[in-house]
């Protein structure tokens, strides 16, 4: 790196790597040239190095060092008896706290003496006979209540035992409910199978009337909600043709379980 100092003559300078990134910094920070920053460095350096131990002496002299110790002395001395009599002031106002928590604590005792006198002094026999009286009230009351317990617990047993009664009653009717209600889609199912069977056989025979066998009443078979007469309330099991030639020009005829069989002439 070249550089022209003031008498004009030209030199190189070479600078470490963190140097010379320094210096470009600075120059770049100060808004100058490297080279000129450079010599004002080297100037600086000059004049410090011209500065003689008598000059050094004159400036130590000027800040007069003694002066300023002796005063920063005094400050500390200073502080330090504030602290001393901040200290004084803080033992004697314990001193004093202590006193007063003493003499207080003294008079709150005096006070519950002089209380409990008073109490033993104002109550006599008449309240004592009176609180006597309250507690024997009060015994006899707790006797009551432990009775009206008893009594109640007994009739809570009683309770208890109609109750597994009850129980015990609706647990079998409950079971002749189901028994009946058992019984009922049985005989629902009966009906609808025979009723099926008597409409199966008179589609099979082309018949769609037949008189009843105990009323004689004609009675149409597709209008049968259920197997029975709806005149007599006779109850129907099958449908009765004659037989041979009688066949084709007798009437049907709706019989039940206990109907005889009818007698026809066979030609």
């Amino acid at each position: 790196m070249a550089t022209e100092p003031a008498g004009g003559a030209e030199f190189s300078v070479s600078l470490p790597p963190s140097l010379a990134e320094w210096l470009d910094e600075r120059a770049a920070t100060l808004g100058m040239d490297r080279e000129e920053l450079l010599v004002q460095l080297v100037g600086s350096y000059r004049t410090a190095a011209e500065i003689g131990d008598e000059e050094t002496k004159e400036l130590m002299q000027s800040l007069d060092i003694e002066a300023v110790v002796d005063e920063a002395v005094a400050d500390r001395l200073e502080a330090a008896d504030d602290l001393g009599e901040i200290e004084g002031r803080l033992e004697a106002v314990e001193t004093g706290l202590a006193d007063n928590v003493e003499d207080l604590r003294s008079r709150v005792l005096q006070l519950r003496d002089l209380v409990q006198d008073r109490a033993h002094a104002d109550h006599g026999h008449e309240e004592f006979d009176q609180l006597a009286t309250r507690t024997e009230d009060l015994a006899g009351e707790l006797e009551t209540v432990r009775r009206d317990i008893e009594d109640l617990s007994q009739e809570l047993t009683t309770v208890d035992d109609r109750f597994e009664d009850v129980e015990g009653k609706l647990d079998r009717l409950a079971r002749v409910v189901l028994a009946l209600r058992r019984e009922i889609e049985s005989i629902s199912t009966t009906d609808a199978e025979i009723l099926a069977h008597l409409r199966q056989r008179a589609n099979r025979n082309g018949t769609t009337d037949a008189v009843c066998a105990s009323c004689g009443e004609r009675v149409s078979i597709g209008l049968l909600g259920e197997p029975l007469c709806p005149y007599c309330d006779v109850e129907f099991r099958d449908i009765e043709y004659a037989d041979g030639r009688l066949r084709w020009f007798s009437t049907p005829r709706l019989v039940g379980p206990d109907t005889p069989k009818a007698e026809h002439d066979d030609e």
